[in-house]
């Protein structure tokens, strides 16, 4: 995967989602498929989470062509569920 592509999806996810986003390489053991996922922590509440998805989901197809989206994830988790 182009890198510029992964670095465009990483910094998408911090400028939508007030906390950072770490990202791995991942791969499905039961075929040759990688991809890139993108976990952000969410400080929000559910609707503001979902919010912060959609903005953050329209510039992604915006910028990120599409051979390319389907190598990239994006997941997220509540901060407050990380307490637990």
């Amino acid at each position: 995967m182009d890198s510029c592509v992964h670095i465009a999806a990483l910094r998408l996810a911090r400028q939508f989602f007030p906390v950072g986003a770490p990202s791995s390489c991942e791969a499905d053991p039961d075929s040759d498929d990688e991809w890139v996922a993108i976990t952000v922590m969410s400080i929000g509440s559910i609707e503001e989470t979902l919010d912060c998805e959609d903005r953050y989901t329209e510039a992604f197809l915006a910028e990120v062509p599409w051979p390319c989206r389907e190598k990239l994830r994006l997941a997220y988790r509540f901060a407050s569920n990380e307490a637990a």
